[in-house]
């Protein structure tokens, strides 16, 4: 498991790859929050848009 989170953080910290993040991937975060199953600081709508603000993402649909 260590060697693909190892893979993962470079292949997002590269530059040269872009960040593409779907609708339903922010979905799925707000709904897995509002079961409790995951925790996020300081709500989990605010919690979205500063993570979107802090990388640069592309959505993958418009």
């Amino acid at each position: 498991m260590h060697v693909y989170r190892s893979k993962f953080s470079r292949a997002i910290a590269d530059p040269n790859n872009e960040l593409w993040l779907s609708p339903i991937s922010v979905w799925e975060a707000l709904v897995l929050a509002e079961k409790g199953r995951i925790s996020v600081q300081p709500d989990p709508v605010t919690w979205i848009n500063l993570a979107l603000q802090s990388l640069e993402t592309r959505e993958s649909f418009k």
